[in-house]
């Protein structure tokens, strides 16, 4: 800001700027606008990192299912486990029943209804995803 000299009857030969009271003004104005900046900030954050958690445990439950799916034979009616210690992976196994038709105890191939959970604790607060997927699978 350049100065000036003040005009007026009370004015003196004082130089012209800001007072004391405006300049404490500004800076808590311009304090608050940051405290409310860093709140926002931190929100977004949380969110993203919340965000790659769910990614994460969603590629975990479809990477479960692939290689219970690739081992061949029956599965298990319930299998759990834990991948890199955070997150906890539940499958359960059991016949597809939609009420039209019923299962033939002969049949080499019957449809399975598997429910993958993937499990874990972010900030204190338990988070879980779940996918469902109907298969055809061996029966014997």
């Amino acid at each position: 800001m350049s100065q000036f000299r003040a005009s007026g009857p009370n004015s003196g030969n004082r130089i012209g700027g800001f007072t004391l009271l405006e300049v404490l003004v500004a800076m808590t104005i311009m304090a608050m606008t940051i405290g409310v900046l860093m709140n926002v900030y931190s929100s977004v954050l949380d969110r993203s990192s919340l965000s790659t958690e769910y990614r994460a445990a969603t590629n975990i439950a479809q990477t479960v299912l692939k290689e219970k799916m690739r081992s061949g034979g029956r599965l298990d009616p319930h299998m759990e486990g834990q991948y890199d210690k955070k997150f906890k992976w539940i499958i359960d196994v059991e016949p597809f029943e939609d009420g039209t038709r019923k299962q033939d105890a002969k049949a080499l191939l019957s449809l399975y209804s598997l429910d993958v959970s993937v499990q874990w604790i972010h900030k204190r607060k338990a988070r879980k995803i779940h996918l469902n997927t109907i298969r055809l699978l061996r029966t014997t």
